[in-house]
């Protein structure tokens, strides 16, 4: 459980006794509308991704073993991940993407080792990545969808081998959207289109829409 208050990022978390532990994880962080995205590997170690305005660029801290790490900026860029998303590989590496505002599209970055690797995810396109989030299979293939606001749709986009596959899901009105893998690694897109809320998958090769619910919240 992450929150902001008066300019600081707390981590909450529930210890061996039922008591709620709060840490303070960046006295800088200089508040946000942006909500951080927090992820936890098999051995326990949490990372904490956090947009901060002050610096319009966001940052990577773990927590092992009790202690926090000094903040990792992934990217020295300014205007870069305001639009973020987290997961773990298989190998407990946090992975990410992100929207960049200057580049105007979506970056995908990984860990390996010490280093980060950092790519376009859809170099071809421009204003596209503004909401996004991301999954990755047990085989460590990852899946992202997001929102092309250049037409309004929402887009998916995996990388099985080297490059990246694209397809476009349907139309998105808010750009709030939510993928998540089956137990064989195919992607299942939760998202809201005007008063309706949707689910999408694939059905061979092609995106089959159902409606879930309607919500007065969208």
């Amino acid at each position: 459980l992450t929150t902001y208050y008066d300019n600081i990022l707390f981590y909450s978390f529930l210890n061996d006794s039922g008591l709620w532990i709060s840490e303070n994880v960046d006295f800088g962080a200089a508040g946000s509308n942006v909500a951080p995205n927090l992820a936890v590997n098999s051995e326990g170690t949490v990372s904490l991704l956090y947009y901060t305005w002050l610096y319009s660029r966001f940052n990577l801290k773990t927590r092992s073993y009790g202690h926090w790490s000094p903040h990792e900026v992934i990217c020295e860029s300014e205007h870069v991940g305001r639009f973020n998303s987290l997961t773990m590989s298989s190998g407990g590496e946090p992975n990410i993407c992100y929207y960049s505002d200057s580049a105007t599209h979506l970056k995908f970055a990984e860990l390996s080792g010490e280093f980060w690797t950092i790519s376009p995810l859809d170099p071809a396109s421009y204003f596209q990545g503004e909401q996004c989030d991301l999954a990755i299979s047990d085989s460590d293939i990852p899946h992202v969808v997001y929102l092309n606001s250049n037409n309004g749709q929402l887009k998916h986009s995996y990388r099985p081998v080297n490059s990246w596959i694209h397809s476009e899901i349907g139309p998105i009105s808010n750009g709030l959207c939510d993928i998540s893998l089956d137990s064989y690694g195919n992607p299942h897109v939760a998202y809201a289109d005007d008063m309706t809320i949707k689910h999408a998958f694939e059905d061979s090769g092609n995106w089959v829409n159902t409606v879930v619910g309607i919500s007065d919240d969208y």
